[in-house]
């Protein structure tokens, strides 16, 4: 594996430290942001992204990801032909300007209620994380569900403005975990009283691109015990059993992360873990496969990687379904009992990149013309780096998905091109209402127009 300098920029002292610790053990060097350096591992924000653009610098981030990240577009990738195998609860999005989006808006939630039969919906922001602005919204009664949800939702958008695109989306019912750490297994009589937990599954996506998922997620547990919602739930205390983040969880006085933090391995049968890890693998792959194409939504650069935080919920039939992916996910999760895994997980991450061609992928890449299919890099006639192929397990992860590119320039003009071409198509837009272009295509266009 290839030597490196990794400068590290986490503004998370924990995480921080944890990363250096893991650049130590595979025989690199960690530096400080500012030093000479292959590898930035930073906060998006923190990268030197002129660098990376200029081919010069491998980094931990991809620039365009919203097609992954943000719910409302996952959402909209899992509604079209085949999405199903994409495993996320029934949603529909809105984008809410005025009274009348309102109305469209609550008009296509009810047309879906009516086909699941009522039950309990979660209305949350697109973009909000850390388990913010999220509500529970009971719709059995065919007579209140209407004035219910309106109620929450103009409750939601007077609480938080600053959100304009929501969703809401069918409330999935939770398999449930004893409050004790003892394995549960398939063949275990579901049990009726319990914490409800979703599962954090860590995947790493590498250059242009692989995708590997590490076989031991971790499980984060709510500090109540379920109970059927029967109301509309607003306030973090009313919550509690039903927004599982950490970042909820922890604030609240019966919060114990000895027991509310827990892997996979150690909460389930081998069986059982077995069952629900290659749902995970079968999920995620699918949403990968429909973003390989480059787009504005998502567009692997060959010089970069991330490590993804994948959110999970499972049903009390073990069925596993997709709630969001996470951009820069928290490694302080994996607290002082689980820290051992986390730096094994950042090892593995660091052994994979070494392994793959992000570290050279400019090195000896000649061929500038930019490739004439969307599914795959071609065209050179060596490829740069070792083979890294799909089914490959290296210290914990599994490759799910393998897309090798020979051209890395020809890629990097690529996305150029289409980061360009969105800039300036959304600064046309905006100009006509008088609205500064923002987000990855308005810092783009800025850094085009500095280095004309």
């Amino acid at each position: 594996m290839k030597s490196a300098r990794l400068a590290v920029a986490l503004a998370e002292p924990y995480a921080n430290k944890l990363l250096r610790e893991a650049v130590e053990a595979v025989g690199w060097t960690a530096c400080a942001p500012h030093e000479e350096c292959d590898i930035m591992w930073a906060d998006f924000a923190s990268i030197n992204w002129e660098q990376v653009l200029e081919g010069r610098l491998c980094a931990s981030a991809y620039y365009l990801k919203t097609g992954l990240v943000r719910k409302a577009e996952l959402a909209g990738m899992a509604s079209k032909a085949g999405g199903a195998e994409l495993c996320l609860p029934q949603t529909v999005c809105g984008d809410i300007e005025d009274e009348a989006d309102v109305d469209d808006f609550l008009k296509a939630w009810g047309a879906l209620r009516q086909s699941c039969g009522g039950g309990t919906w979660v209305l949350k922001p697109s973009q909000g994380n850390r388990g913010e602005a999220v509500l529970l919204v009971r719709a059995d009664d065919e007579l209140r569900a209407d004035a219910e949800m309106r109620e929450a939702v103009e409750w939601a958008l007077a609480a938080y403005p600053s959100y304009s695109r929501w969703l809401i989306q069918l409330y999935v019912r939770p398999l449930l975990l004893p409050w004790r750490l003892a394995p549960v297994g398939r063949t275990t009589e579901r049990l009726t009283s319990g914490h409800k937990f979703h599962m954090r599954a860590w995947v790493l996506a590498v250059g242009a691109l692989s995708v590997w998922v590490h076989r031991d997620p971790l499980l984060l547990l709510a500090s109540t015990p379920w109970e059927e919602p029967v109301a509309t739930l607003r306030s973090a205390q009313e919550l509690s059993a039903h927004v599982t983040n950490h970042a909820q969880q922890e604030r609240l006085p019966v919060y114990d992360e000895e027991l509310q933090t827990r892997r996979l391995s150690e909460s389930f049968t081998a069986e059982a873990s077995s069952h629900i890890c290659a749902q995970v693998v079968a999920i995620v792959r699918a949403v990968f496969a429909r973003r390989v194409r480059p787009s504005v939504g998502f567009f692997a650069l060959p010089q970069c990687f991330e490590l993804f935080g994948v959110d999970f919920v499972v049903d009390p039939d073990y069925k596993v379904w997709l709630l969001e992916i996470n951009s820069g996910p928290d490694l302080s999760l994996f607290g002082s009992r689980l820290r051992d895994l986390g730096l094994a997980v950042l090892v593995g991450a660091l052994n994979i990149i070494g392994k793959s061609s992000v570290l050279n992928s400019f090195g000896n890449d000649t061929n500038t013309e930019t490739p004439l299919s969307g599914e795959t890099c071609s065209s050179a006639n060596e490829v740069i780096g070792p083979v890294l192929l799909e089914g490959d397990a290296i210290e914990g992860y599994t490759c799910v998905m393998h897309r090798e590119c020979t051209s890395p320039q020809a890629e990097l003009h690529r996305f150029k091109r289409t980061v360009s071409f969105a800039g300036k198509f959304a600064h046309a837009i905006h100009q006509q209402v008088g609205v500064p272009v923002r987000g990855v295509q308005g810092a783009y266009e800025q850094h085009r127009k500095s280095t004309i």
